[in-house]
């Protein structure tokens, strides 16, 4: 099982990250990743948990075919949930490469 993270630079101009804000969220990133790491170790299963950089969701698409994932799982609202898909899982849900399940 893989648990991809990605800190969404895209947001700003890359030159203009500040590189503690970058830090802060591959912190936030390793802390939600340990958890569903030590999660999938109670049940037996090997979890893959890499952070990447960039836009969410074309990290995303690189990363399924980069690893040859069989199924992409998502959450269906993003940071409001005042839409009914965020907009990370409408792009990827637009270009799917495999089979891909959006959850509430």
């Amino acid at each position: 099982m893989h648990a991809l993270y990605v800190v969404d630079t895209n947001t700003y101009a890359y030159e203009d990250v500040p590189w503690s804000i970058v830090g802060l969220l591959k912190e936030s990133g390793n802390t939600t990743l340990d958890g569903i790491a030590a999660m999938g170790r109670e049940r037996g299963i090997e979890v893959e948990t890499p952070i990447r950089r960039g836009r969410p969701s074309r990290e995303l698409l690189n990363y399924v075919d980069e690893n040859d994932v069989d199924l992409v799982t998502l959450g269906a609202y993003g940071r409001t949930s005042e839409v009914h898909l965020g907009s990370t899982t409408e792009r990827v849900t637009r270009k799917p490469r495999q089979p891909t399940l959006s959850v509430r």
